[in-house]
């Protein structure tokens, strides 16, 4: 069965130490590249290679019309799935904005009822995940100074080497304690 590798951006492949480098500062004209810290960009392809997941970005940049371009600029595949919006699967006349039916993890669930799984990965910098999600969820930090035990716990900010090995084994069904 195919495994999938749900990908948020911010706070994933951009994050605070990111925005304050001066890689960063340096290439800021060019926003599209310099919105992804190379770094964390490379720990998502060595986990797509390392398991043969199935790239699905699960961000609010989904629905960004130059996606693809963006993430070919970065050297990410361009060969992604996207989540549906929970704007596109529950109606705003049904439950207010609030509602858990409009958190991430019911985009999630929505497309894994619709394209099952062997395993699945979900990075993100938010918490909104369902509980049956989180044996699958690993969560980044993008904030180091308001989220501080979990930058300590992942060893920096981003997508970190600890979470990409974490990634890697959940994927390949290498590990048996995978909650945060």
């Amino acid at each position: 069965m195919i495994k999938y590798l749900f990908l948020d951006i911010d706070g994933v492949l951009n994050h605070d130490e990111w925005f304050e480098s001066v890689h960063y500062r340096k290439h800021q004209e060019n926003w599209k590249k310099s919105m992804f810290d190379p770094e964390c960009v490379a720990r998502v392809n060595k986990i797509l290679e390392a398991t043969g997941a199935k790239l699905v970005v699960s961000s609010s940049w989904r629905t960004m019309g130059d996606l693809k371009e963006i993430f070919e600029g970065v050297g990410l595949p361009t060969d992604f799935d996207i989540t549906p919006h929970a704007d596109t699967i529950y109606s705003r006349e049904e439950y207010a904005y609030d509602s858990p039916v409009f958190w991430r993890g019911n985009e999630i669930k929505y497309y894994l009822d619709r394209h099952p799984a062997g395993n699945y990965v979900i990075l993100d910098d938010d918490c909104d995940m369902l509980d049956e999600q989180l044996d699958h969820f690993i969560q980044t930090c993008g904030d180091k100074i308001n989220t501080p035990n979990l930058y300590i716990n992942n060893e920096g900010s981003g997508l970190t080497e600890k979470l990409m090995n974490k990634a890697i084994d959940i994927l390949n069904g290498n590990t048996k304690e995978t909650n945060n």
